[in-house]
């Protein structure tokens, strides 16, 4: 059964955006990067997990710096 959650703006603007790349709806991409995230916390230790959320984190804001 489905459950409405807050989600932020720039989660759901990527999710439509990079979801009609994939003919996914806005749900459905987000569901398929949640599925992909549990795949990859089960297969790798949190400490590689973290490191590697770390560095899309520094990825988006040099991207974002190179937009301004």
């Amino acid at each position: 059964m489905g459950r409405p959650v807050k989600l932020s703006d720039s989660l759901v603007l990527d999710a439509r955006l990079s979801g009609d790349l994939t003919e996914r709806s806005i749900a459905g991409q987000i569901e398929f990067r949640a599925g992909l995230g549990r795949a990859v916390e089960d297969m790798l230790r949190m400490r590689d997990v973290l490191a590697l959320r770390a560095c899309h984190t520094r990825l988006g804001v040099l991207v974002r710096r190179a937009l301004l």
